[in-house]
């Protein structure tokens, strides 16, 4: 985070486990993240690393069966520190969350207006002949060529990109300080794709909101994301400010990715990651790692500071 920027969201040694039949699944394991006022920061990885239960933690969505420790900081507050009662105020009016999955998000005989006229009824306390016209302005803003037909049918006559926007839309209903956006880009084709990114970027820009967007489109985070956290195995491996990050990606898993995607030649990164619940005890990305040496085996590694903004999780790099 750039100096002298007020930090909105700060994520202090953040650990997430589940109990599971197999063991203790360990989703999330001492991330540190910070993000300033009208900043977004993109999260990536592959699917399984911990990304949305990163994303799920801020708001306290998890199942019963979570077991978090650490500090989630929204504007100075502790939020694993508060009843459930006021987490629930902060949630859609504080904090707005955009779920990846729309088929299990929206309820199925709720006409989709009626869902998202309650997101409005909530987040901004509209009056009732207000709403109408609230939630269709949304649903014109992320290019509905027909909010009415949308606003009267059901989810189930919906396409998949037209279900995640109006998701998009119920998250974007209040004037949240914060939006975490989970995969908001996930079944869209590119020229959808390119109207919700546009929106976002409007919407931030108008609201002054902050922004963690989960995601696995590069594409989309080198548009609209100011600084760069990259998951592995549940591990934040390296972070810092887009441009440096992936202008010079110190992390071998980091370079993995960017190798892989279809302008550098889909160079298809080999193996598997390591089971979160029998976790290695020297460096998670060793047994797929091209440049690793005799010593990240022999340790964990920790974060090396490349620079005040960019850090890194790789012993080769000390």
């Amino acid at each position: 985070m750039a100096r002298g920027v007020e930090p909105v969201l700060d994520l202090v040694d953040l650990n997430v486990h589940f109990e599971s039949r197999d063991g203790k699944v360990n989703a999330v394991c001492h991330a540190n993240l910070t993000i300033g006022k009208g900043q977004v920061l993109g999260l990536i990885g592959e699917t399984g690393c911990g990304k949305s239960v990163l994303g799920q933690s801020v708001l306290r969505l998890l199942p019963a069966s979570a077991r978090m420790s650490g500090r989630i900081l929204f504007q100075g507050t502790d939020i694993l520190a508060l009843p459930q009662s006021e987490v629930r105020k902060i949630r859609g009016q504080l904090i707005a969350f955009i779920c990846q999955n729309p088929a299990e998000a929206l309820n199925p005989v709720l006409r989709n207006g009626t869902q998202i006229m309650e997101s409005v009824k909530i987040n901004r306390k509209l009056p009732r002949r207000e709403r109408r016209d609230a939630c269709l302005d949304l649903l014109r803003s992320l290019r509905f060529t027909d909010p009415e037909f949308c606003m009267r049918s059901y989810p189930l006559q919906l396409s998949g990109g037209m279900k995640q926007r109006v998701l998009a839309a119920m998250g974007m209903s209040g004037r949240p300080s914060l939006l975490i956006a989970d995969e908001p880009t996930k079944g869209l084709d590119a020229l959808v794709r390119g109207h919700v990114i546009a929106t976002l970027e409007r919407f931030m820009e108008a609201t002054s909101s902050s922004a963690l967007v989960i995601t696995h489109d590069l594409r989309f985070a080198s548009r609209i994301c100011d600084s760069i956290a990259v998951m592995y195995a549940g591990e934040i491996v390296e972070r810092g400010p887009f441009d440096e990050v992936f202008g010079h990606p110190r992390h071998p898993y980091l370079q993995a990715l960017i190798d892989s995607q279809p302008d550098r030649g889909l160079h298809v990164l080999k193996g598997s990651t390591c089971s979160l619940i029998d976790l290695p005890p020297h460096c998670r990305f060793y047994d797929r790692c091209p440049k690793a040496v005799q010593g990240c085996r022999e340790a964990h590694p920790e974060t090396v500071f490349v620079n005040s903004d960019h850090e890194v999780r790789c012993l080769r790099i000390a």
